[in-house]
């Protein structure tokens, strides 16, 4: 139907006979009057007609858009001269097909809320109704049916008369867009506008008309705005968005998501990757983001963006709007302690700074005196202090400016005092082990005061670190640094030495060694635990995947590498690394091609190396590894077993290799004559001199037994033994 076309029925102008009264006349009165020579009967009608009007396209949010309905007096025959009075007008404004017939949308097309007439209507000036108010009110909710309602009666003139029309002039709000499309055939979304009326001439013949209308609905615009909070916040700190949508007056509530992007920190136009992003779902007509903690200092600027709905299209947020703008500073140092706390009033003291937000320091005030900033961490600076006098306060300063003075930066410069006559006797060193500085996650700075007291003195620090063993006494592993000489006076002296190859997540043990001719002294141990790396990244199908240690000892050997070392935190490696878990347990991450899926498994017991091949689907695979000896093992316990034995070609059952498995997801041992396949229990391998033998504790196994060419399913509390060859 295009768009427009109003329908009316009743309409007498082109119809003729019997075909014109089916049309025209609901209500019919027959009259007979008896002539000479036959009856001749007499027809009469009342014929209405009605045509509503309502702008043909309109979008969700337009209000008090104009519209009218068109009633006039069609009658014919004797009724065309009389008056016509209506005692009915209602109004479907929104019907989901163009199959109307009657005052009804059709059951199963009602589309109720799509437009709200308004709450009156004015006769228009000129036509019968003019001056005449008219009051809408709902009748029928389910069907969306209005009813208009005259504050005097409409009386419509003859046919012929110029007062046979009324007009009502009222207006139209869109709320939404059409849950129901009347009419499949256009473009866009229609609804329809069904309108009955029904009326009663002066002699009380009834009459009654309906009449349609077709609108063409899309979706509207909903205002979009947005606040960051704070506006101002230090690196380490939170800011989060809010965005707000505002519908049109008389408009449905919006649904759908916003999209948040961060820009910066140097980003003015927008235009780089978005730091961070977010997306939530619209409720109660708006959303906020989640938190984004820069770590970076500088200006971040956030864009909104408003996903659209069936009933609002989609918006975006301005880059250049100030609501956007989030100011990130480096947050001001402050300083919790020193170490020591005093030294002599010549300087050349290490001071140790302990506090918060100290990363970027590059100079310490001792009162006004200033020095540079050494090993400087975010927590930890090192400086040595200038000659002095008195208590003064130490500040650090930083991009973030510079620290205020509290109790805890005190430092007292100790006068020195009279020599005594002469010098005193030489003895053995003096020694003290100061505070260490964990430089990296590899690596510390270690220091310390030594006095030669009078002998030439050499020093040296010693460290350990201490390795769990699953039911055993800790391994300590030890190591020192190099010596140095600090002279042969009677003065203290610091000693530093920065040391590498530390185990990360570690925790050490330190201490200096001073040494001349009258003796060794040791300076008191000091702990310290290097830092944790950061997580590593997902693990790749077929060429890495992770691992973590849950307790005891493990230990890794990358492929081709000659060197295991102890594994002390989470970590990414290659395919073929072999592990050692006789002492530990280990925990494996290895990646599926479906993401989101990763398969994880503990491990201990045994030596192992971990492969995984794309052309296995996938599959992880753990193969034992045997000591280089055992098979000779193997060969020197059957030359020994007795001829008895032999004639029944019995082997040792001396094991060689184990491996205790707890999986979750597409696992498989290997040992020498069979490998087990699961997708998550646990069970046992080992690999003993008369076979492989496949212990299941939880679950089913596959086990594939390499000589015999079959695969057996092993349930809970069984065992395989895949024999080797006699």
């Amino acid at each position: 139907m295009a768009l427009g076309d109003r329908r009316a029925a009743g309409s007498p102008s082109a119809d003729t006979g019997q075909v014109r009264l089916a049309r025209l006349i609901l209500g019919v009165v027959a009259a007979s009057t008896v002539l000479l020579g036959g009856v001749s009967p007499a027809w009469a009608g009342v014929g209405l007609l009605v045509a509503p009007n309502v702008p043909t396209s309109l979008v969700v949010g337009q209000a008090g858009v104009a519209s009218t309905l068109t009633i006039t007096n069609g009658s014919n025959g004797t009724e065309a001269g009389l008056d016509v009075t209506i005692n009915t007008i209602t109004l479907v404004p929104s019907c989901g097909t163009q199959a109307i017939s009657g005052a009804d949308c059709p059951t199963g097309s009602v589309d109720p809320g799509v437009l709200h007439p308004s709450p009156t209507g004015t006769g228009q000036t000129g036509t019968a109704c003019q001056g005449t108010s008219f009051t809408t009110s709902v009748i029928d909710a389910t069907d969306g049916k209005y009813e208009f309602t005259p504050s005097a009666p409409v009386v419509l003139g003859p046919t012929s008369g110029s007062s046979a029309t009324c007009v009502i002039d009222f207006s139209v709000t869109v709320a939404k867009v059409p849950g129901r499309d009347a009419d499949g055939s256009t473009a866009g979304l229609q609804t329809d506008q069904a309108v009955f009326v029904a009326g009663q001439a002066s002699d009380s013949l009834a009459g009654s008309a309906s009449g349609t209308n077709e609108v063409t609905i899309g979706p509207g615009s909903a205002s979009l705005t947005t606040q960051v909070a704070p506006a101002s916040v230090t690196v380490g700190s939170s800011f989060e968005d809010t965005a707000t949508l505002t519908p049109p007056a008389g408009g449905v509530a919006p649904t759908g998501t916003i999209g948040f992007a961060v820009y910066g920190p140097a980003d003015p136009g927008c235009t780089g990757t978005p730091a961070f992003t977010s997306t939530k779902t619209v409720a109660g007509a708006a959303a906020v983001s989640d938190g984004f903690t820069p770590s970076t200092a500088g200006t971040y600027r956030v864009i909104a963006t408003y996903s659209g709905d069936a009933d609002y299209e989609s918006a975006v947020s301005s880059c250049a709007d100030s609501s956007e703008v989030v100011s990130v500073n480096v947050p001001a140092p402050a300083i919790t302690g020193l170490s020591p706390a005093s030294g002599p009033a010549a300087g050349g003291t290490p001071v140790t700074i302990t506090g918060t937000s100290l990363a970027g320091a590059s100079t310490v005030h001792f009162g006004s005196a200033a020095v540079p900033a050494t090993a400087v961490s975010a927590t930890q600076v090192t400086a040595t202090a200038p000659a002095g006098s008195g208590t003064v306060d130490v500040t650090v300063s930083t991009p973030g400016g510079t620290s205020p003075a509290v109790a805890a930066d005190r430092y007292a410069y100790v006068p020195a005092s009279a020599p005594p006559p002469g010098n005193p006797p030489p003895g053995p060193p003096g020694s003290h082990t100061g505070p260490p500085l964990v430089v990296t996650s590899l690596s510390a700075e270690f220091t310390a005061t030594v006095n030669p007291e009078g002998l030439a003195t050499t020093v040296h620090f010693e460290f350990t670190v201490a390795l769990p063993v699953l039911g055993l006494t800790p391994i300590v592993l030890s190591a020192r640094t190099v010596e140095q000489p600090v002279g042969s006076d009677f003065a203290d002296h610091t000693v530093t030495a920065t040391v590498a190859s530390l185990l990360p997540n570690s925790i050490y043990r330190v201490r200096v060694i001073a040494t001349n001719a009258l003796g060794v002294t040791p300076g008191g141990d000091a702990t310290f635990q290097t830092a944790t790396d950061p997580p590593p990244p997902p693990p790749v199908e077929g060429k890495t995947f992770n691992a973590a240690p849950v307790s005891g000892l493990v230990y890794v050997r990358p492929p081709g590498g000659k060197v295991i070392a102890p594994l002390t935190e989470a970590r990414q490696f290659p395919v073929g690394t072999t592990f050692d878990t006789r002492r530990g347990v280990a925990e494996l991450t290895s990646a599926t091609a479906t993401a989101g899926s990763d398969r994880t498994g503990s491990f201990s017991g045994g030596r192992f190396r971990l492969l995984q091949a794309k052309a296995t689907g996938g599959l992880t695979e753990l193969e034992l590894v045997l000591a280089s000896n055992a098979r000779r093992g193997c060969q020197a316990e059957a030359a020994a077993v007795t001829a008895g034995d032999r004639a029944k070609r019995a082997l040792p059952k001396t094991d060689l290799a184990l491996l205790h498995s707890t999986v979750k997801g597409r696992f498989e041992t290997r040992g020498r004559y069979s490998s087990a396949t699961v997708r998550g229990t646990i069970w046992t391998t080992t690999d003993r001199c008369d076979g492989t033998l496949t212990s299941v504790h939880r679950g089913v196994v596959d086990v594939d037994d390499f000589l015999r060419g079959r695969t057996i399913a092993v349930r809970a509390g069984h065992a395989y033994l895949a024999r080797a060859p006699s």
